[in-house]
């Protein structure tokens, strides 16, 4: 009993429990476990791993074998086996015990990251002499062994190898020769998925699409440094990329700008026009709030591209960017026939998302022209086909556009009521741009209010949340008009000055347009004229310009602390 207090012990007669109900632990028997857990170092892997075979060695036996290993390693010296080897010593003993199917599929087993599904191991480890029914039977065996773990999830289970079993299983893989084959397969299994997850996007609620998606993570960046880094195949590694662009788009833009750059490159519209296309399409989303000229080059190049391959659900998307980004631009008139060709291509093709989204987008136009009425029937619209899926990022955004218009029409409790609710959206899908956008406009209604001391915390958490942000630019850009207000309201009058002059001097490449239009500039700039004085104004302001980025986002944060 009171060896049990020991944490090494305990482990190992916990372990040993689990998988012999014969097994007792007794006086006796307490000197040879703390001896065996003693040559193994106390190592928690390398006791688990020992524990495992009391079903097939009784104590003495188990405590004879690890003696026999220690002193090949060490021709005798125990005292000469460091703790490293004394890992790999327990990692060599497990191996060797398995029959030779279960080596085959630890082996292969080795080449995932991050875990896997029953499906993947299935798809990579079966061959001639092992059917799937086999595989699920020897990962029984593994986890048994302690040699794989098993996580159960809601709607599925996964298996997991610990990072020193995986090494130890690639170093194999690599010394047999088998590592190639294996990493084409790999690569194929999770084009495969990357596909799945592409057609699936509009389709089921966003939160369990990201689940879906990020739970494959690790696995998708080992295909992707196969097919890309190594030029192994970079056709289907830009397949692969392309493919989850929605996901680089809300959660991981620098890493997907990174991906696709590296695709774009590889693939020319004589090679793959459609992939070419589709990669064009991809590029453009993320590089909208970073650079509009080079958005807007893909775009165009996009465009071309569908249209030379009559591919309707390509020109669709091309025609909806385009009139994105016009709208990013601030060219609302220009956008407005764009949005009405891609409801019209997306009502032929019975394509809702697209639909809605173009719908919203002209919400967006006709509020910024104060045909109120409009806007609300297009707003309207647009919810009656996102408001069933729950959560999702364009109803979030669309929500705080319409709560532009409802501001605009005088009615500030529904504004902010909408920005709470897109702000709550965010949060509960994970999307930290979606609530950092919502808080800012937050931010701004509540300024008109004058409620400016709440203002000052919507503000303050907006800036917050877009500090995680991989791209800099709408998060923090669509919060400074309200900081402005802030600073002014608190006779910061100098910093409201020099916020104001960054406001205005940042390049338009990185600025959308209605970040402009949270508050009215010249709303903005008069009381510091009439505080200041239009010289002093336009020297603080001067200095605000030529801020760099580091500097801006400090002096914005001081500004609502």
């Amino acid at each position: 009993k009171d060896a049990l207090t020991y944490g090494a012990i305990a482990l190992f007669v916990a372990r040993a429990s689990a998988l012999d109900a014969q097994f007792t632990f007794t006086d006796e028997k307490a000197p040879v476990v703390a001896d065996i857990c003693r040559r193994l170092d106390g190592i928690a892997l390398a006791i688990e791993l020992a524990a495992a075979r009391v079903t097939i060695l009784n104590l003495k036996q188990l405590s004879q074998k690890l003696d026999e290993r220690f002193r090949l390693l060490t021709g005798g010296d125990r005292t000469a086996l460091p703790r490293q080897q004394t890992m790999r010593a327990a990692i060599d003993w497990s191996y060797e015990l398995l029959s030779e199917d279960e080596r085959t599929v630890f082996r292969r087993l080795s080449i995932f990251q991050g875990g896997w599904t029953l499906e993947a191991a299935s798809a990579l480890c079966t061959d001639a002499s092992l059917d799937e029914f086999a595989i699920l039977d020897i990962l029984t065996s593994l986890v048994n062994k302690s040699l794989v773990s098993v996580e159960f999830l809601a709607d599925t289970q996964r298996y997991k190898l610990l990072e020193s079993l995986r090494q130890y299983g690639l170093d194999l893989l690599r010394s047999g020769g088998e590592f190639d084959a294996l990493a084409r397969r790999h690569a194929d299994f999770y084009a495969a998925h990357s596909r799945q997850v592409a057609k699936t996007w509009q389709t089921i609620p966003e939160v369990a699409w990201t689940a879906l998606v990020e739970r494959e993570l690790d696995n998708v960046r080992a295909a992707l440094q196969w097919c890309l880094d190594q030029g192994n195949d970079r056709e289907l590694g830009a397949e692969i990329a392309e493919g989850l662009w929605a996901y680089w788009f809300a959660h991981r833009r620098l890493e997907g700008l990174h991906w696709l750059d590296v695709s774009r490159d590889a693939i020319t519209p004589e090679s793959n026009p459609a992939l070419s296309v589709a990669l064009d399409l991809a590029l453009s989303r993320l590089l909208i709030g970073r650079s509009w000229s080079e958005a807007f080059s893909a775009i165009e190049r996009a465009l071309s591209g569908a249209q030379a391959l009559n591919d309707e659900r390509l020109l669709t998307r091309a025609v909806f960017y385009f009139g994105e980004a016009q709208i990013f631009a601030g060219k609302f008139n220009e956008a407005e026939p764009a949005m009405l060709k891609t409801v019209e291509l997306a009502k032929k093709l019975g394509d809702r998302y697209r639909e809605a989204a173009a719908l919203h987008q002209l919400g967006k136009i006709y509020t910024e022209r104060k045909e109120l009425a409009r806007a609300r029937q297009q707003f309207a619209a647009a919810k009656s086909y996102y408001a069933p899926r729950g959560g999702d990022r364009n109803y979030g955004l669309g929500l705080i556009e319409e709560s532009f218009m409802e501001r605009a029409g005088g009615d500030l409790e529904r504004a902010l009521a909408l920005t709470d609710e897109a702000t709550t959206m965010g949060r509960t899908i994970g999307d930290s741009a979606l609530e950092s956008f919502g808080l800012a406009a937050k931010a701004a209604h509540l300024v008109v209010a004058s409620r400016i001391e709440e203002a000052r915390d919507a503000a303050r958490e907006s800036l917050l949340l877009s500090r995680r942000e991989e791209v800099f630019g709408p998060g923090f850009m669509r919060a400074l008009p309200a900081c402005i207000a802030i600073a002014t309201h608190a006779k910061s009058f100098e910093e409201s000055a020099r916020l104001l002059g960054y406001l205005l001097a940042v390049n338009p490449d990185r600025l959308p347009a209605t970040a402009m239009k949270t508050l009215d500039v010249n709303w903005l700039r008069q009381p510091l004229r009439d505080q200041l004085g239009e010289e002093r104004l336009q020297a603080l302001m001067a200095e605000g310009a030529a801020w760099s980025q580091e500097q801006f986002m400090e002096h914005e944060l001081a500004a609502v602390s």
